[in-house]
């Protein structure tokens, strides 16, 4: 299981940027031809993030929205995820990962609903091997219809919008953890932008060489029942719990954190020739 578990990327995106779209559309790519990398895709923003923050996320999420019905107002994160959330309850998984990639390589934020609904009705139907798309337009128009709704009464989107408690989870998931929007983390190392194209190769060479030489000094305490790498991390007591963003991990950050000694004590130092560099998780 561990050799097909070695890295685990999460994506921390917001589907409604042009950031979090490219994000999306390669990691369609790297899926279609089976790319040895364990996905995980944690939907939010930061608006959602900054809500959160203010209101304790037990209540609601996001803005008003406009009337239900129309068509051309602007689509939000909100709204993807309800949509995603639908089609994974309706459907499977998979046909909600289908939207999401459609809407990747369909759409250039911002978009309007029509937009998004268009995209959701087409990639679900070619999912799905039917060639009508009607009846999954009028499901997704219901769907935002009941979210605008719901906007209109409270002013937010609350517990009975769909894909709320999706996307309150995942924020909570995203802030926990002090990860930013539209980054990603490789086996708990966390990249500063969300190129993947120009990131990606880096990190995973650094990551082999890291886990090599980790093995040889048996550094990397490999169980039997172990799933991935990332949880063998996730189980260190030196692990960091939640990044912060004085803590660079880029090689040629010349400024630097000296932390106190409390935290010194819990950081991971897993590269010793650059003593900067240290697994967050």
């Amino acid at each position: 299981a561990l050799s097909r578990n070695l890295y685990t990327l999460i994506l921390v995106v917001d589907p409604a940027t042009n950031q979090g779209l490219e994000a999306l559309a390669t990691v369609q790519a790297l899926h279609q031809n089976m790319y040895p990398v364990r996905f995980g895709l944690v939907l939010t923003s930061r608006r959602a993030a900054d809500q959160l923050s203010r209101s304790s996320g037990v209540s609601c999420l996001g803005p008003r929205r406009a009337p239900a019905g129309d068509s051309n107002a602007p689509a939000d994160t909100a709204d993807v995820v309800a949509l995603y959330a639908d089609a994974k309850q309706r459907y499977s998984a998979k046909t909600a990962l289908d939207f999401l990639f459609g809407l990747a390589t369909s759409l250039q934020a911002p978009f309007s609903r029509k937009d998004l609904v268009s995209t959701y009705a087409t990639t679900v139907a070619s999912s799905r091997g039917s060639w009508s798309k009607g009846s999954y337009a009028t499901e997704a128009d219901k769907v935002l219809d009941a979210l605008a709704a719901d906007a209109a009464t409270t002013g937010t989107v609350g517990p009975s919008s769909v894909g709320h408690e999706l996307l309150l989870n995942m924020t909570k998931y995203a802030s926990g953890k002090g990860v930013p929007v539209n980054r990603f983390l490789m086996n708990g190392l966390i990249s500063e932008d969300l190129d993947l194209q120009a990131s990606l190769m880096q990190m995973l060479g650094r990551e082999q060489f890291l886990l090599q030489r980790m093995l040889q000094e048996k550094r990397l305490k490999v169980e039997k029942n172990s799933k991935t790498v990332l949880s063998i991390v996730l189980t260190e007591a030196r692990a960091v719990p939640r990044y912060h963003p004085l803590v660079s991990e880029k090689p040629s950050e010349k400024s630097f954190l000296v932390p106190p000694a409390d935290l010194a004590a819990r950081l991971w130092y897993i590269g010793s020739q650059d003593p900067r560099t240290v697994s967050l998780v």
